[in-house]
């Protein structure tokens, strides 16, 4: 039968200039702290990477692991 198409020889070469960040994050009080650490620290993580890939493009994402949109109080 051979081998599936996915294990061929032409597989695709790295990432084709775009990566991909994924940040989980917890909205629980007891996060809050470290939810601050990672909002001033983004700026510097996005210097420092367009920095080192100034020819990639970066996607980012940012999950809500609890499952709830927003808090009963958010309008």
């Amino acid at each position: 039968m051979g081998l599936p198409p996915d294990f061929g020889s032409a597989q695709p070469e790295g990432c084709k200039g775009k990566i991909d960040f994924l940040f989980v994050i917890s909205r629980g009080f007891t996060m809050q702290q470290e939810q601050d650490r990672l909002l001033a620290s983004l700026p510097g993580f996005m210097t420092a990477f367009q920095n080192a890939f100034a020819d990639y493009e970066p996607h980012i994402m940012v999950a809500n692991p609890d499952g709830d949109w927003a808090p009963d109080w958010c309008d």
